[in-house]
């Protein structure tokens, strides 16, 4: 999902800048940097479910 959406804003930045369009340009390049944003949080949140999930795993009930 995260590479299909940076693929479709390079895109847009690419014909933004063949086509002169600052105001289309700057607002793709505000938009890729919510999804890099995104696409961190996501990944800080998804490491820490893991490791979560695997420090319960290494708890041992008597």
């Amino acid at each position: 999902m995260h590479a299909t959406r940076i693929a479709k804003i390079e895109r847009i930045l690419a014909i933004t800048a063949d086509v002169e369009d600052d105001a289309a340009n700057e607002k793709a390049e505000l938009l890729l940097d919510k999804e890099m944003v995104r696409h961190r949080l996501w990944l800080a949140n998804s490491a820490k479910i893991q490791f979560d999930f695997k420090a319960k795993a290494e708890v041992k009930i008597p």
